[in-house]
C-alpha cells in the first residue's frame, strides 16, 4: 500500500470510530432518560447495535482489499 493510502486510512478510522463514540453516546443518554430505573435493556440493545456497526465497517474495510 502507498503511504498515502494508509495516511488517509487512518484518518478515516479515527474520525469514524469519534463519529461512533459521540453517536453511541448520545443514544446511551436518549436511551437512559425513558428507560425504569434498574432495567438495562436500553443499554444491551444500544451496545448490540454499536457492535454490529463496528462488524460491518470491519467487515467492508477488510472485503476493500479484495484478492491481491
Amino acid at each position: 500500500m502507498e503511504p498515502e493510502f494508509q495516511r488517509m486510512m487512518i484518518r478515516v478510522i479515527v474520525a469514524g470510530l469519534v463519529i461512533i463514540g459521540g453517536g453511541t453516546t448520545a443514544l446511551y443518554v436518549a436511551f437512559r432518560s425513558f428507560e425504569k430505573k434498574g432495567s438495562s435493556r436500553a443499554f444491551l440493545w444500544l451496545m448490540g447495535l454499536t457492535f454490529g456497526i463496528i462488524v460491518v465497517c470491519a467487515l467492508l474495510w477488510r472485503l476493500s482489499y479484495g484478492p491481491e
